[in-house]
């Protein structure tokens, strides 16, 4: 009587052990990246000069593994933060950000768009480095990002380390 009571039993409370975390493990994922475009996030008064001035008020801040507050950045918590500031809310990962907005050929590349690099590795195409252009269009490409050497600093494709790892520049705003 146990054995077939056990074997009743123990579908019916398997099924709604799992139904219970079915229903609850939305609860536990991030914000999917696919679940971001453009529409969800330009907002109507970004001003893109407003916002390469904020992103470059903070040179020198020092680099802060996981940091996205002005006390101390890594690169896509200084993107995170600057972008917030102007009501626009970007995934937190480089690699999250680097899947939205619409890609830009490096000629038209416009104050306030995001450049992506590999991390460490320049051999692979995954996204694990971004910064915010601050160059006007026609000017040499310069970005701000928040560097694990030295903090928020400016760079340029004359920087041979960046030029090999660069990936892509997307306009997350108009």
């Amino acid at each position: 009587m146990k054995t077939l009571l056990s074997l009743f039993l123990s579908p019916i409370l398997f099924f709604t052990l799992m139904s219970g975390i079915a229903q609850n493990s939305d609860k536990y994922h991030y914000n999917q990246v696919y679940d971001y475009t453009s529409s969800d996030i330009i907002p109507y008064n970004y001003n893109a000069d407003e916002l390469t001035k904020l992103a470059k008020s903070f040179v020198g801040v020092p680099y802060v593994a996981e940091g996205k507050e002005p006390s101390g950045f890594d690169c896509s918590g200084f993107t995170f933060y600057v972008y917030k500031q102007f009501g626009i809310y970007l995934p937190y990962f480089s690699s999250e950000q680097g899947t939205i907005g619409n890609q830009v050929y490096m000629d038209e590349a416009q104050p306030g768009d995001l450049i992506f690099f590999t991390g460490s590795d320049p051999y692979t195409s995954t996204v694990g480095h971004v910064g915010i252009i601050v160059s006007q269009k026609g000017e040499k490409l310069t970005w701000v990002h928040a560097t694990t050497s030295k903090g928020v600093r400016t760079d340029t494709m004359a920087n041979t380390y960046y030029k090999a790892r660069f990936l892509t520049i997307r306009r997350v705003a108009n």
